[in-house]
């Protein structure tokens, strides 16, 4: 079932982010079934819709830029 699942979503990012791929993952053992994705990329000059602006069924994203300096 877990395999199954797990090539279910690499065949889906596949189909719907052209370039993108599975590099990894963390595996623990729990009683409740989580599922964690970080994405990494670009808003290719896009405004981002932030969460004030947010309605149902969006998702809320954390955007940083790790090892970059920051201007005070």
């Amino acid at each position: 079932m877990l395999v199954g699942l797990a090539e279910g979503f690499a065949e889906g990012i596949a189909a719907l982010t052209p370039g993108a791929g599975v590099l990894g993952g963390d595996l623990s053992r729990s009683e409740v079934f989580t599922i964690a994705v970080t994405v990494l990329g670009s808003l290719q000059g896009l405004k981002p819709v932030l969460r004030s602006g947010a309605t149902p069924g969006m998702l809320s994203v954390l955007l940083v830029s790790w090892g970059f300096p920051t201007e005070d």
